[in-house]
């Protein structure tokens, strides 16, 4: 948690430097995604410590300074009541969370996986306040495939879907359809038979945008025509 120490407000950006928290601390919170809800920020990442493994989440109404706003969910907070096999410890990346009107939920994603990266699941987890804290679910591979690196997205018309990197060594990019409260798949939408990873995905001028890295190579921007997806460019 945030200590009672204070500093100056961050005022800008500065690309390389550490980035701490309003209480002078690093922000922990890798490979995260952000979710604005009533005018606020929250953050949630990856919480890196060894003696303390999960989802932090932080909170801003500038994206320049980030209180600290705890752990949203423990890694051993899942490790006590998933059924999965061959897990001698857990790993928790990627973190995304989307708010569910409708139920007034919030519902947390993340890639779920043992020490050896060969669970290959997705897990879930919801709150009814952004900052947690989160209860887990359930677990599962989406339509029946591997998944790893993943986001979410959330149209306009309140419908979303769970991007991921899909099948055995992620050999394409998945993207489903989440049901209506949000906490699992439906029908596969969409997929795409190329071997990439940390999607990411934005909707702009009646175009989606979906950019995904050439596993651990460069960034390959692709965009959807039509009810498909093609190669866009490649900077």
């Amino acid at each position: 948690m945030a200590t009672s120490t204070t500093r100056a407000a961050n005022t800008k950006f500065t690309p390389g430097a550490v980035w701490l928290d309003t209480s002078g601390n690093p922000i922990k919170a890798h490979g995260g995604g952000i979710l604005y809800h009533d005018n606020v920020y929250y953050w949630y990442g990856e919480h890196q410590d060894p003696n303390v493994l999960g989802v932090g989440c932080y909170s801003s109404t500038d994206l320049y300074n980030w209180k600290n706003e705890g752990i949203a969910i423990y890694v051993a907070n899942i490790s006590q009541v998933a059924n999965v096999p061959c897990a001698a410890s857990y790993i928790i990346e990627r973190p995304k969370v989307l708010y569910n009107e409708a139920s007034e939920t919030f519902v947390m994603w993340m890639h779920l996986d043992n020490d050896q990266y060969t669970l290959a699941h997705t897990a879930v987890a919801i709150s009814k306040t952004p900052a947690g804290p989160f209860k887990y679910v359930s677990n599962f591979a989406p339509n029946n495939l591997e998944s790893r690196d993943m986001t979410v997205f959330q149209d306009s018309n309140g419908k979303a879907y769970l991007i991921r990197s899909s099948g055995h060594t992620n050999l394409g990019i998945g993207v489903s359809e989440l049901t209506s409260n949000y906490q699992n798949v439906t029908n596969m939408a969409s997929y795409i038979g190329q071997s990439r990873e940390g999607p990411a995905i934005l909707h702009r001028g009646g175009t989606y945008y979906l950019v995904l890295s050439h596993c651990m190579d460069s960034i390959i921007p692709i965009r959807a025509v039509d009810t498909g997806w093609q190669s866009y460019q490649q900077p």
